[in-house]
């Protein structure tokens, strides 16, 4: 499995310094309780997994299974504030995945230009660092009119409309790596997406041969 931290997100219009971010809980701050166990996304509301993955939320005030900086998938701390949520991206072979949802404060504008960013981390070495330490470049967000559901862990089948640059790899686990584009609405988009939409075999890999104790791991 490859795993990565997702970090705080930014989109809004262009609106000079009247600009509003219109994702809501951007960096997972807000919470109903501090995660105690893996898979709790939904504790970052109104952050919620639409397939049936399992993400998980990381807060510096939980127990060092899902903590910040230390946790179960590596060592980092938060790009803004205490918190950060994790999916996954990459499974060598079966497809599995797992993505993050959310509604936007607003709908979005037909024809408005809209500014999109979002930072992401290779999750380190952690208790499963057997595995083999592999970095990915595809990482998309997705905008729709209605929310996505799915029952299964199977890749959501649309094409995103930001995505992570062609050959770069996500391998940095020091450091947030920003996701970065330019939207322009077609009317009455409420919702993102945020995931790896393609199947293993058509996602670009790199083998990471050299790594410390806090390096890409799954």
């Amino acid at each position: 499995m490859k795993k990565v931290f997702i970090a705080f997100l930014c989109f809004s219009g262009f609106f000079g310094a009247r600009s509003q971010n219109l994702i809501p809980n951007p960096s997972f701050e807000d919470t109903v309780q501090c995660p105690d166990n893996a898979g709790q996304i939904s504790y970052a509301t109104p952050w919620y997994s639409p397939t049936a993955g399992t993400p998980d939320y990381f807060n510096s005030c939980g127990p060092t299974l899902v903590s910040v900086p230390l946790n179960v998938w590596g060592y980092q701390y938060a790009r803004t504030g205490n918190a950060y949520a994790e999916i996954m991206v990459y499974t060598n072979g079966s497809s599995d995945r797992e993505y993050l949802q959310v509604q936007l404060i607003d709908t979005l504008i037909n024809g408005k230009l809209y500014c999109v960013e979002f930072f992401v981390s290779q999750c380190g070495i952690s208790s499963f660092s057997s595995h083999t330490p592999i970095a990915i470049t595809e990482i998309g967000l997705l905008f729709s009119s209605n929310s996505i559901i799915s029952g299964t862990f199977s890749i959501l089948p649309y094409t995103p409309q930001i995505v992570s640059p062609v050959g770069v790899y996500l391998n940095d686990t020091t450091l947030w790596m920003k996701i970065f584009g330019l939207y322009t609405a077609t009317g009455n988009e409420r919702y993102i997406t945020i995931g790896n939409f393609k199947n293993d075999t058509s996602t670009d890999t790199i083998t990471c041969l050299l790594y410390t104790s806090d390096a890409a791991d799954e």
